[in-house]
């Protein structure tokens, strides 16, 4: 709640005083019970022990309230369930200490004191937004002049959803400052005059551009805003210059590695070897095929020797036959 206390603060110098007494929905500070001569009758019920009945006292809800009334308490009696929408709640009795006594004797439009109301909410509620675009298209939007006026209770939540939407809608063209600003020019001037000034135009000029932005994405991101959520910025794509050619690239290049090994002593104990092991790579012929000429591969049978050395027995016959014959033959040229 201080946010949304520290923004009415600065934009209307007061500082009211809040003391709440918060009771629930639906709460009464007296019962109805049927008194010995069966009429109801409104009373107190004391606290008594279990055994016991509890005493009856006459309660009218006038004299509770004025109890707190006259301690400095606000009764606010909760209108919804849940911390959220009770949060809202606090800053609508907020804004009406604030601006109750800002606005004093000042002419503010209905339409605007609800939707600045709604817009310091600490709560945003984008159901709003889709709610109108819904409403809007089977054409059910209240015009400018039904927008000046309270509403009946039945058209009360449509209403109320609009004035809403109408003052995100200044928010989002003017920035968000522009609701708050225009607030104060109700009291600086006048409320004409401070309108007029900033949309250049009337109601009807403001819900003509209105009625276009409401079915934009712009309009959807408004209903899930808050004034206290920080604006951060959004980064952007830069050009970068790439330097032309193109910088080279090194290649990689062979590199010694050291290894260190481990070995095993007989002990047990662990050694570790201290110089560097390069692993080298050894070419490997490879076997080619090389013509040879006819019968080359036919090799004469090896002879063996004997221990003794000299001429083998088993060979002798192959020396004899030859010397046999070239004998015979020196024979026949003697004798003839």
């Amino acid at each position: 709640m201080l946010p949304a206390f520290t923004v009415m603060s600065t934009h209307t110098g007061l500082e009211p005083d809040f003391r709440w007494a918060v009771l629930p929905s639906g709460f009464a500070f007296c019962v109805s019970i049927m008194d010995a001569d069966g009429n109801p009758a409104s009373v107190v019920l004391a606290p008594a022990p279990e055994d016991e009945e509890p005493s009856a006292y006459p309660c009218r809800e006038e004299d509770a309230e004025r109890l707190f009334t006259e301690s400095r308490y606000q009764i606010l009696r909760r209108r919804t369930v849940g911390l959220l929408p009770f949060e809202n709640e606090l800053v609508d009795a907020m804004f009406e200490a604030f601006y109750g006594q800002y606005w004093a004797g000042r002419n503010v439009p209905p339409w605007f004191r609800a939707g600045l109301r709604q817009y310091l909410h600490v709560n945003p509620d984008p159901l709003a937004i889709r709610y109108l675009q819904v409403e809007g298209r089977v054409d059910r939007l209240f015009n400018a002049a039904e927008m000046q006026s309270e509403p009946g209770e039945a058209d009360r939540q449509l209403w109320e959803a609009q004035a809403y939407s109408l003052v995100l809608y200044l928010a989002d063209r003017y920035g968000a400052e522009a609701p708050l600003a225009l607030a104060r020019r109700v009291v600086e001037s006048d409320w004409t005059q401070g309108f007029s000034d900033l949309i250049d135009g009337d109601l009807e000029t403001l819900m003509a551009g209105w009625e276009r932005w409401l079915y934009t994405d712009a309009a959807t991101r408004a209903g899930g805003w808050t004034l206290y959520v920080p604006a951060t910025s959004t980064p952007t794509a830069t050009r970068t210059a790439t330097p032309i050619p193109l910088t080279a690239t090194p290649l990689a290049s062979a590199t010694m590695l050291l290894t260190l090994t481990t070995t095993l002593t007989p002990t047990g104990a662990m050694t570790r070897a201290t110089a560097p092991i390069l692993t080298t790579a050894t070419a490997v012929a490879t076997p080619t095929n090389t013509p040879r000429p006819p019968g080359s591969l036919t090799q004469p049978p090896s002879v063996a020797s004997e221990p003794g050395g000299g001429i083998c027995p088993a060979t002798l016959p192959a020396f004899l036959m030859p010397v046999a014959g070239l004998a015979a033959v020196q024979r026949r040229k003697k004798v003839t």
